[in-house]
């Protein structure tokens, strides 16, 4: 819904009860710290994010092991922050390192696997590397629209780097259809006036590939 200072409240509740009535070093704790960490990381406070992930991952790896699915979803989290900080070598490594462990316990096309490797695309993207990202994009693709399906939101979420790439790579053509893709999926899904449906029209494509009856910036 977008009100991120009253789930904020939420989550500071929830974690102080969970520490109280489980102890610090509980999984369940863990997993309070890692969703305030998602929500601080989408309030742009990625500093106050850093240390939230990494005591979720150094319990997580205590109580479950390093192989946990769990233990893979804070790798992955850590992976994007990183990226977020410009710290492309350690997203990387994070993101691989979650990757191997979805892939070895989900199978190769889970919609978690998916989106590893849609953060993975994003880290080259970041780097610099484009045709290393687009392949990845269309892989994470591929699954979400076989697992998800093709009006799901993380699809959409896919579809807007992968248009980012195409006017990357001087392809509007293909930007531009996709841009409109992603909007009519979010506005189908989330409604007009969801944050996340203003987040995509805001992003740096849109002023090239967003049709002029569907601005608004």
């Amino acid at each position: 819904m977008g009100k991120l200072e009253e789930a904020q409240a939420l989550l500071d509740r929830t974690l102080m009860i969970q520490e109280k009535a489980l102890g610090l070093h509980h999984s369940r704790v863990a997993e309070a710290l890692c969703d305030t960490g998602v929500l601080m990381r989408e309030m742009g406070k990625l500093e106050a994010a850093l240390p939230l992930y990494e005591r979720a991952l150094a319990i997580q790896e205590e109580a479950l092991g390093s192989e946990h699915p769990l233990t893979a979803t804070t790798l992955d989290n850590l992976g994007v922050l990183f990226c977020d900080m410009g710290k492309e070598a350690d997203a990387l490594s994070m993101c691989q390192r979650a990757l191997a462990i979805r892939e070895s316990i989900l199978g190769p096309k889970h919609f978690d696997v998916a989106t590893t490797i849609y953060n993975i695309g994003n880290i080259t993207h970041h780097m610099g590397k484009l045709e290393e990202a687009l392949l990845l994009y269309q892989r994470a693709l591929a699954i979400q629209e076989e697992t998800l399906g093709s009006e799901h939101p993380k699809t959409a979420e896919t579809l807007v780097n992968l248009g980012i790439l195409n006017a990357e790579n001087g392809e509007l053509e293909k930007a531009n259809e996709l841009g409109s893709r992603v909007l009519d999926t979010l506005e189908n899904v989330l409604g007009p006036n969801h944050y996340k449906v203003h987040r995509a029209k805001k992003r740096s494509f849109a002023a090239m590939i967003v049709p002029e009856n569907k601005r608004e910036l």
